[in-house]
């Protein structure tokens, strides 16, 4: 399915304007870059609130 969509894409740009052209991969390319930051800060967040839980309990024991 992706890789229809990718297809249809690349057709609808060759046969577009090229000022347009040039503005959608643009625009593609920011929300590509959007979504490669995501991921990365809710891991450190996470990383983070992992770190400072086990800081947070060290010397605690449950036996």
């Amino acid at each position: 399915m992706r890789n229809l969509i990718i297809a249809a894409l690349v057709l609808f740009l060759l046969y577009t304007n090229s000022t347009f052209r040039s503005y959608t991969i643009e625009g593609l390319q920011s929300i590509t870059n959007f979504i490669k930051e995501l991921p990365k800060e809710k891991v450190e967040e996470k990383n983070k609130e992992i770190e400072e839980n086990i800081e947070d309990e060290s010397g605690y024991s449950t036996y």
